[in-house]
Formats: C-alpha cells, structure tokens, sequence
C-alpha cells in the first residue's frame, strides 16, 4: 500500500456480486441485531452497511467518534464495528467511554493499522476481536455465524479461529 493511501475495505476483485452470493445465508437463524458500524472512510462505512443490512440487521452509522457517542446513547446498539484512527475521537477513546456508557457493547474492531500489541489493547478496552482492513467477505461472514451462533457476543468471548487468517490481510492476488 503506498504511503498516505487509506486501506481498502474489500480485496481488490471483491464486488456487489460477491456478496450477492451470501444473501440468504443467515436470514434463517433468526438472529437481527442493531449494529453499530463507526468508520471515516466512506467506503469502508458503506461496504459494511450494504453487507450487514442485506443479511436483515438494523444498521447505524458514524463517521466520527462524538456521533458514535451520541447513538450508542440515544440508540443501544447491541454490537459495534469501530475503526481506530479518525479524526476527533479514535476508536481508542471510543472504546474507552463505552467502558462506562454501555459496558455491556460488544465491539468489534476493525483498522488498518498494524501494530505490535494492537490485538492486546483493543481486548484490554474491551473488544471481542479485531479485524484487519482489507477486510474480506469471508470475515464478514464469520463474525456473522459466530454471532447467529451464539448470539450477540459479550467481549470476554473470543472470536473463534478456526480461519487462520480471519482478520489478517490477506495475499494481494496478481493481475
């Protein structure tokens, strides 16, 4: 990725008719929750919202932190998908007021950022997993069955690992 260039939310290729292919998949479970989703990237805020609201959840979305606040209050959302580095409030400090405004929000993270211990932090403020952008359909797609299988997750519940690379990025395919 060149310096400066924000992640994408999808691998490259990745289209509409990707997730076409996943519609349907979870509607049977039963399972609708109202998400979160707080990112600054357009793209990254919309391709989250059109997957998760084709599967039937109510979807919320911020693009910054004090609006995030703001609908965790007015709305209680049962699960928060949070991008650490925007503008005005990271997701750090985010995770950090939830801790006391809805303890009880299980937050998913997912960033581009890749640093040591990163994984460590976002679980010490009280995240269920973290996710690294790009993001892939498949990932989407386990936290979605993790979810439908369990109901919502509290943070002190892992993501499972059965995929080794859920939410590492992944090879870049050659053209």
């Amino acid at each position: 990725m060149a310096r400066g260039a924000a992640p994408r939310l999808f691998e490259e290729g990745e289209t509409r008719g990707n997730l076409d292919s996943l519609w349907g998949v979870h509607e049977e479970a039963g399972t609708t929750m109202k998400l979160l989703i707080v990112d600054d990237e357009k793209d990254a805020l919309e391709g989250m919202e059109l997957y998760f609201s084709t599967q039937g959840h109510e979807v919320l979305t911020a693009q910054g932190g004090h609006e995030a606040l703001a609908l965790i209050r007015a709305c209680k959302p049962d699960l928060m998908l949070l991008d650490l580095k925007m503008k005005g409030l990271s997701g750090f400090q985010i995770m950090e007021q939830v801790k006391t405004l809805s303890p009880g929000l299980a937050t998913i993270v997912v960033t581009g950022i890749s640093q040591d211990n990163l994984d460590v932090e976002c679980e010490r403020l009280g995240a269920a997993k973290v996710l690294r952008k790009p993001i892939r359909v498949e990932d989407l797609e386990e936290v979605l069955r993790w979810i439908t299988s369990t109901g919502v997750p509290s943070k002190a519940v892992p993501l499972p690992h059965g995929d080794p690379t859920l939410g590492k990025e992944a090879p870049r395919r050659s053209r």
